[in-house]
């Protein structure tokens, strides 16, 4: 079964055109259960399986992005994703990697957003007016589509930023998980080193915290520490 060595936090904050190293600390040992979720497990039938239904398939490719990031489930079959009705292996793989290239395909930069689409509670009229009493009603749903608004764009900055790091830490040997192909995890290497990255937004700030989560630290966290990420400029 694999077990979680300790869990390292790492602070990237990103202010407009550096990213610098903010905090390093670490937490005791988490274990995760193995709970193993495609029929007929077999690692390397899984592999090759998913590279010949990938070739051949429209929307998909096989690299080593995918190939990594499928092998690292293999290695530790508690971080595939559950999915549901699979009776077969070929099942399992064929959702596996349709969710991997829905999440590559629709990635933020590649896709329309919809409109925004909810509604919020009546009660926060009556909240807002009593804050504010002079408002009108049009100056009230001013305040309240501009709120959604802003928590989209919020929503679309973490996902383009998830999407530059993708492609900037691909050169260290980190693979990002599409579509949440790992369970609780968003790049991966060869090793089996794993990362999860938590987008925090302040005013013009954007943190990215990172987990680290992997057998033994050595390079890898080395690596993350001393590197840096232009992501553009002022």
């Amino acid at each position: 079964m694999f077990i979680y060595g300790n869990i390292g936090i790492i602070e990237i904050c990103i202010d407009g055109a550096i990213a610098h190293n903010l905090n390093s600390r670490f937490y005791p040992i988490v274990t995760v259960s193995n709970n193993l979720k495609i029929p007929d497990f077999d690692a390397n039938l899984i592999v090759s399986e998913a590279e010949n239904i990938a070739k051949f398939h429209a929307g998909m490719f096989w690299n080593d992005s995918v190939k990594t990031v499928l092998s690292v489930c293999c290695n530790s079959p508690e971080l595939f994703p559950y999915l549901k009705v699979c009776n077969s292996r070929l099942d399992y793989i064929t959702k596996w990697l349709n969710k991997y290239f829905g999440g590559y395909n629709n990635r933020a930069s590649k896709r329309t957003s919809k409109k925004i689409g909810t509604v919020s509670d009546k009660i926060i009229d009556t909240i807002i007016s009593a804050r504010l009493p002079t408002l009108s009603t049009d100056g009230i749903n001013h305040i309240k589509y501009a709120h959604r608004l802003s928590m989209s764009a919020e929503n679309v900055l973490g996902l383009l930023l998830e999407e530059y790091l993708a492609e900037k830490l691909s050169f260290y040997g980190w693979y990002c998980a599409w579509g949440e192909t790992i369970n609780k995890v968003d790049f991966c290497t060869k090793k089996g080193e794993l990362l999860q990255v938590k987008i925090v937004v302040i005013l013009k700030i954007v943190r990215a915290v990172v987990s680290v989560k992997e057998l033994s630290f050595g390079n890898g966290i080395e690596s993350m520490l001393k590197m840096e990420l232009t992501i553009g400029k002022n």
